[in-house]
């Protein structure tokens, strides 16, 4: 299992990223259902891919205790705080995302 992690300073707060790379064999329906209460927990969600490419497999992304939720429409996007953490990334976020913005 590779695992990886990537953090995120913000001006008050440390953020860590955890990052798991499972056996192709991993069940990730199952091992979301365990880490998600059944998928109730809030803040989780479970994206799959809807094709399996040999060369890579299914591919699977999963969020459990998420800070912020991320919703978008054509060419719109909005990103809510979910928690007391998102509230502290939000700052952050707009301020890397206006440096790109048109």
């Amino acid at each position: 299992m590779d695992m990886g992690a990537a953090g995120l300073k913000s001006s008050s707060v440390r953020f860590l990223a955890v990052r798991r790379t499972l056996p192709v064999a991993a069940d990730a329906q199952a091992t979301f259902a365990r880490l998600s209460s059944e998928g109730t927990a809030p803040g989780s969600v479970l994206l799959q891919s809807s094709d399996n490419i040999p060369k890579y497999g299914e591919r699977s992304l999963a969020a459990v205790g998420a800070s912020l939720c991320v919703q978008g429409k054509e060419e719109r996007f909005w990103i809510e705080a979910l928690d007391a953490r998102g509230r502290c990334l939000l700052p952050e976020l707009f301020e890397r995302l206006s440096e790109v913005a048109d």
